[in-house]
């Protein structure tokens, strides 16, 4: 659910700010845009009953932050998040498509912020070559990048397929679960810590052909 002001002091940084809302599986968001500020959570299905109780906290928090006194929102949204498994819809001759609208939201945790920036920043990078196949470049920078990863958070998502509070009860007991959730949360580490951690092993890397990935001239996008 987001929350959007037009009241708020502008900011040109482009930053991101990433708020933690009082539960694991959670996530609050904060950027600028062109018209004001976005102010958004993200949670789990069984936390929807509490999510507008939850926002209204966080904008309060926010924009006390900021010096302003006005809580009145241009307009709120929500909306359920879509993921495609394995083979999200990418985009059809000179249209592209990124973030949640090609479905690359996390199967399991349900991020997508990460996934929406990666894959912008990937789109810019296949144009700026000015290749003759952009959108064969950009699907193989993300089967490259994302189809590990991806199968091994669907098959995460389909063994805990019902993520309620006791599920986050049982992992926020444990510091290492608790760090990994967040990296998973903030993009910034994937799924082979989590695999680790669970099989207490060591998870070699595959090659490229084994893990059904593609090699692409195209550097990783950071």
């Amino acid at each position: 659910r987001e929350w959007q002001s037009d009241t708020l002091p502008a900011d040109q940084s482009g930053f991101v700010e990433m708020h933690a809302v009082g539960i694991p599986g959670a996530l609050g968001w904060c950027f600028a845009w062109d018209g004001g500020w976005r102010i958004g959570v993200g949670a789990p299905a069984f936390f929807k009953p509490h999510l507008t109780e939850t926002l209204d906290k966080l904008v309060k928090k926010i924009t006390a932050m900021r010096g302003s006194i006005s809580l009145l929102p241009v307009k709120t949204t929500g909306a359920l998040v879509p993921t495609a498994a394995f083979w999200p819809r990418l985009g059809k001759e000179r249209v592209f498509l990124a973030g949640d609208a090609a479905g690359l939201a996390d199967p399991f945790s349900g991020e997508g912020i990460a996934a929406a920036l990666q894959s912008g920043a990937a789109i810019a990078e296949v144009l700026s070559h000015g290749w003759p196949n952009p959108l064969q470049k950009y699907r193989a920078w993300w089967y490259n990048n994302y189809l590990r990863q991806r199968r091994l958070s669907t098959l995460l998502a389909l063994t805990c397929w019902k993520k309620d509070a006791r599920f986050f009860a049982e992992i926020s007991r444990d510091r290492v679960w608790m760090d990994l959730l967040a990296g998973l949360m903030d993009g910034c580490s994937g799924y082979d810590a989590l695999w680790h951690r669970t099989t207490r092993g060591c998870l070699g890397r595959m090659s490229s052909e084994v893990a059904g990935e593609i090699e692409v001239d195209m550097p990783a996008v950071k």
